[in-house]
Order: C-alpha cells, then sequence, then structure tokens
C-alpha cells in the first residue's frame, strides 16, 4: 500500500513543514526535497514520516539553509 500523499502532507503541516519541503511518494517509500532551517528538523521530519503505517522509508534530500 503506497502512502497518502495527503497524509504525508497532513503530518508535514502538523510539524509546521507544510511549505518550504516538497513530498513525492513511490511505492511505500517518501522522498522529501526543500529546505529546513536546522538539522535536527531535518531528521525529525524523516522520523515522524517513518512513524506513518504506510511509509517504509523516506529518502531525506532536505537541504539545510545557514543561519
Amino acid at each position: 500500500m503506497s502512502p497518502s500523499l495527503e497524509t504525508v502532507r497532513a503530518e508535514l503541516a502538523r510539524l509546521g513543514q507544510s511549505d518550504n519541503v516538497v513530498v513525492e511518494a513511490k511505492g511505500c517509500v517518501v522522498t522529501l526535497t526543500g529546505q529546513v532551517a536546522d538539522p535536527e528538523l531535518r531528521w525529525r521530519l524523516s522520523g515522524a514520516l517513518l512513524d506513518l503505517p504506510e511509509v517504509y522509508g523516506v529518502c531525506n534530500e532536505l537541504d539545510v539553509s545557514a543561519p
């Protein structure tokens, strides 16, 4: 079962990252691209998506913007 993009986007919105992160899903793997403020947030987003039952992997291609 492929993850619903709406479910993934809703989780990113809950974490306050819906505007700066682009999501693609293929099979049960979600790819994240875009920019986030710090490395901790980058990894927290991956972890949150891996907690979704239909997501088996996250390809995290997020860039960390310099402060």
